[in-house]
């Protein structure tokens, strides 16, 4: 296995990224063209927008040299078009003074004002990424307003299985009433948690459940993803951070959620990490202790990510990992009977779906209910079909026959179709993305005797025994394969043993 994870999730952020890479390019083109090769603001702008999609698709593959030097070739050559034009709209009036580059080396970098649209302020930008002019102000308070997200509509009722999952956030759920007692004697509460597992395991239905018990407390919610820091320049981005945990400290109690975290807190040691990465995450450890700082303020931190190994080594050991696993047969059951309550089965019950869907994810499970559902429904509409005195057919009469029959039990899912389904549908291959996070799990194990961890096992799903693949034909690795790179060995991410 290489040093990239390949994974659904990373194949679809690298194809958007990459498609709107390529529609910024053909506008700023076509843009061209229908001026009759006018240059002009709103042309440098998209080479603009298309070279800050390149800093993040270089990003994403720090790990894979030709990819992200691919990438930052063209962020160069984005650059090159901004300085061309620029130069013909707004002649330097004179030389600009030396400046120090992001990446420490003295240069004369000659001003590029470019306007994010026609009417918007300036932007400098800089070979190695990009800074406004006036940064600060792009952090609006419509912005901010934006980062306080609605109550979840489920709680712990919610989730099936997990129950290990379930008994400790309920515990740190009922320590936020005991924080007086827990400020007189010392008492340290879990209030940071990192939620990793496989890409569709749940992570984010079991924390919207976590957040929705907390609101029900009174709680406010902030939320960002990853994305949305790296989508601002850079200099905003890092303003994005701090802002953000002073928005969570000044509107206590609140619970403050980042979403694709390996994005915001890589680890600055793995190699060819962008230097804004490694200066984003900088500011967020540093932001990070002002909370921990402030132990009167009542702030529950979460994040969660799809790649722990590749989160910064000094946030690993600072906060408390909770791993989120495939749904176990419980689970699947619990999922099944919700989404087919309304369906009557023949052949077949609930426990025997829950069985035949042993490696699924929840992605994989909404997508093959998906297709039975369609296909039950195409043959409810055979079966119940009711043609108009002219020999058409009556498709409302046809529905109306057709629920009525299926309240009745008279038309049921059968197990034909489900296997059809099964045999049809392919499920995603998590071997490698198990194996990835087995072997960082091994490598905490190994760096911290003083510390328990959870049977390496537990990792696949716990009722299961899935994913036992021949071992001559799916060789070890030898290395912890992450999403931005292959790193040997990682730093701790501390649990404490059990007292």
């Amino acid at each position: 296995m290489g040093y990239k994870d390949y994974t659904t999730d990373y194949s679809e952020k690298m194809s958007a990224k990459t498609s709107k890479y390529d529609a910024l390019i053909c506008k700023a083109e076509m843009l061209h063209r229908d001026n009759k090769n006018e240059v002009s603001k709103k042309e440098a702008s998209y080479y603009l927008e298309a070279a800050r999609v390149c800093e993040e698709i270089a990003s994403m593959n720090i790990g894979q040299r030709a990819v992200a030097n691919k990438w930052n070739a063209r962020k160069e050559d984005c650059m090159e078009k901004i300085d061309s034009i620029m130069a013909i709209i707004e002649p330097p009036k004179k030389k600009p003074a030396a400046v120090k580059s992001e990446s420490g080396s003295d240069e004369e970098l000659n001003e590029r004002a470019v306007s994010k649209n026609e009417n918007s302020g300036g932007v400098k930008v800089t070979s190695s990424g990009f800074k406004t002019k006036n940064s600060c102000q792009e952090v609006t308070a419509e912005t901010i307003e934006k980062w306080y997200a609605e109550k979840p509509n489920h709680g712990f009722d919610s989730i099936s299985g997990m129950e290990k999952e379930r008994k400790l956030l309920n515990k740190i759920v009922e320590d936020n009433d005991w924080k007086e007692i827990d400020s007189f004697i010392n008492y340290k509460s879990v209030n940071s948690i990192l939620f990793y597992g496989i890409s569709g395991c749940g992570k984010t239905f079991v924390i919207e459940a976590f957040i929705k018990e907390l609101m029900d407390k009174g709680y406010k919610y902030i939320r960002l993803k990853g994305s949305d820091i790296h989508s601002s320049y850079v200099g905003v981005g890092q303003k994005v951070i701090d802002i953000a945990f002073k928005e969570a400290m000044d509107n206590e109690p609140c619970v403050f959620f980042i979403d694709e975290f390996d994005e915001v807190c890589v680890d600055r040691n793995i190699e060819n990490v962008a230097e804004y990465s490694k200066q984003a995450t900088i500011t967020f450890l540093q932001s990070y202790d002002s909370l921990l700082q402030h132990k009167e303020k009542n702030v529950i931190f979460l994040c969660a990510t799809n790649y722990p190994a590749s989160i910064d080594a000094a946030m690993r050991s600072r906060i408390y990992p909770v791993y989120v696993p495939l749904p176990d047969a419980k689970a699947r059951t619990s999922y099944f009977e919700k989404k087919l309550e309304n369906i009557t089965l023949s052949g077949m019950d609930y426990v025997y779906i829950a069985k035949r869907t042993a490696e699924c994810s929840y992605r994989d499970l909404d997508k093959i209910i998906s297709f039975l559902i369609g296909g039950f429904r195409e043959q409810a509409i055979e079966k119940s079909k009711v043609l108009s005195e002219s020999g058409e057919l009556d498709k409302q009469a046809t529905q109306n026959a057709a629920i009525a029959a299926i309240k009745d039990g008279k038309i049921k899912l059968d197990k034909e179709l489900f296997e059809s389904v099964m045999n049809d549908y392919s499920v995603e291959d998590k071997y490698d993305s198990f194996e990835s996070l087995k072997a960082f799990r091994r490598d905490l194990a190994k760096e911290n005797d003083n510390y328990e961890y959870e049977d390496i096992e537990s990792l696949e799903a716990p009722d299961d025994g899935a994913f036992k693949k021949d071992e001559a034909a799916k060789p070890k690795p030898t290395v912890t394969p992450v999403k931005t790179g292959g790193v040997s060995k990682v730093k701790p991410m501390l649990k404490p043993a059990k007292s």
